[in-house]
Order: C-alpha cells, then sequence, then structure tokens
C-alpha cells in the first residue's frame, strides 16, 4: 500500500474536508482544545495555515482519495511541531506512521536541519503508537500530555546529495562537444 500513497501540499480546495475531520468527536477527543471548530475560525485559521513561508500542511492521498493532513509548524527555536489529523474513514488502518514518513522525506522538512516535536494527549494510544513507528521518541512528560522528538539522519542525506552532485559533475566533465 505504500506506493500508491502520495503527499502534496495543502490548497483551498481542502478547506471543507479539513475541517470535517477535525470536528469529527475522536478528533475531538484527542484534540488539545476539545471543541468543535466553527467554519469562520476554521477559514482564518487555514488561509493563514497555506500562505505561510514557515509552516507547511501536506494532504495525503491514497490512490486518488484524501485521507489526511500533516502539518509541520515552525516556532521561534526553529524546530518543527506536527500533528496528524486522518480522516475518520482511514483511522486505524495503520496508515498514520506511513504518512508521517512520507512528509519528514519533503525537502521543506529535511533541509530545515531542525527537530520535530509532536505533542500526544496520554490517553491517545493510536497516535502514541503511530509516533513511535515512525522514528519519534519520548522526550519528556508533562501532567497532561507527552512530548516526542524526532531529528531526520541528516548526515545520510547530505551524504547522499553529495555523491550525487559529485556523479552530475563528473557526467558533465566527461562528455565530448
Amino acid at each position: 500500500m505504500k506506493n500508491l500513497l502520495s503527499i502534496r501540499k495543502a490548497n483551498y480546495s481542502d478547506e471543507a474536508e479539513i475541517l470535517n475531520w477535525r470536528n469529527s468527536q475522536q478528533s475531538i477527543r484527542n484534540s488539545f482544545g476539545q471543541k468543535k471548530i466553527n467554519k469562520l475560525e476554521h477559514k482564518e485559521w487555514f488561509l493563514r495555515a497555506i500562505k505561510s513561508n514557515n509552516d507547511h500542511h501536506y494532504i495525503a492521498m491514497l490512490k486518488n482519495e484524501k485521507i489526511g493532513i500533516v502539518s509541520f509548524q515552525l516556532n521561534k527555536n526553529k524546530n518543527f511541531f506536527v500533528s496528524i489529523n486522518l480522516n475518520p474513514k482511514y483511522r486505524n488502518k495503520k496508515l498514520g506512521s506511513k504518512v508521517l514518513l512520507l512528509t519528514q522525506k519533503k525537502r521543506e522538512i529535511r533541509e530545515k536541519n531542525n527537530l520535530i516535536f509532536a505533542r500526544i494527549k496520554s490517553n491517545n494510544i493510536a497516535s502514541l503508537k503511530t509516533f513511535n513507528k515512525a522514528n519519534f521518541k519520548l522526550f519528556r512528560k508533562y501532567q497532561n500530555y507527552l512530548l516526542f522528538c524526532c531529528k531526520i539522519n541528516y548526515a545520510k542525506i547530505n551524504e547522499k546529495r553529495k555523491q550525487y552532485h559529485q556523479k552530475e559533475k563528473n557526467h558533465r566533465s566527461n562528455r565530448s562537444y
């Protein structure tokens, strides 16, 4: 199923579905605000979110169907806080960790060379499992939530990038004109 999954930037056409996913009973129960979000409040947040140069919002697709959103918000310490919300129809199918891993490969996320944090309510077992499978480790315990952290292996990525550029350079120098 992994090769059927894809990630794209969120756009204006995603607004209504994201609100519906956010206002599902399970999402409300697992959110820190624990209340339904009204359309106006959501629209204002969404417009700011997709225009932001620091934050990144991705829609996960399974074949041609939207299955969730992953948001990376940059804080003042230049670290990302990530959140994920799947379409209720696709929850409990072990897709969350796969979606998180795909979004971590996006250039905008890799190149920041930052830590990625996730705040998860202690009783949100599904999210705890999802983030563990996506290479997040418990960073700190708080009274009402757990803070998880992940750092992508930038050394490997940078090494691969250098190898690729060196091959390209060698290839160009070996061309005869």
